[in-house]
């Protein structure tokens, strides 16, 4: 895992320098460096919203009424990012049962994480579509890649503020060795 993160990290820097270039390859690029980032951390965002309501179930002494899954079965498996998304929002709306108050805006940040991961994978989309279409311009694909690069801004931040706030509900390293075992 730690390997895959640096990987990434390398990719993101170089996508990073690529996107504030001229170069409709160089944008091409870093538009699906991009892209497999949102695949990642997708992934990631799944894995620990599953271990979040594991935990909720374990502490309650509840059977588990999904599977639990490791980082490369989704890899293995090629479930589509929009799968996951999709999947996420079917356990909507979590609720704090420790601090109610917080179910509000634990509810909202989850959605808007959503709703940015949806925006950019509609932008992939016009992006791949759009490079055969006969009514787009290079200069109209070079303007989809320009416009991937800040909804991968929003996402980013989205996940990272989601990220921050699920954090305290994660699963111990005990617990976790429990759930994967």
């Amino acid at each position: 895992m730690e390997n895959n993160v640096q990987k990434l990290k390398d990719l993101l820097k170089l996508a990073n320098v690529k996107k504030e270039g001229t170069d409709l390859f160089d944008f091409i690029a870093a538009f699906t460096i991009y892209t497999s980032a949102v695949d990642f951390f997708t992934i990631q965002s799944a894995r620990l919203l599953e271990q979040i309501i594991a935990k909720g179930k374990l502490e309650n002494n509840e059977n588990l009424n999904f599977e639990v899954h490791l980082d490369s079965w989704f890899y293995e498996n090629k479930v589509s990012t929009r799968r996951i998304l999709i999947e996420i929002q079917k356990f909507l709306p979590f609720t704090d049962e420790k601090k109610p108050e917080n179910t509000k805006e634990l509810n909202e940040v989850i959605k808007n994480f959503l709703n940015s991961a949806h925006n950019f994978l509609d932008n992939r989309n016009k992006i791949i579509h759009g490079m055969g279409n006969p009514q787009n311009s290079l200069e109209d694909v070079q303007r989809f890649c320009k416009e991937s690069f800040s909804l991968y801004k929003d996402f980013q931040k989205k996940h990272e503020i989601m990220s921050l706030m699920l954090a305290p509900y994660s699963l111990t390293a005990d617990q976790r060795k429990l759930l994967y075992s």
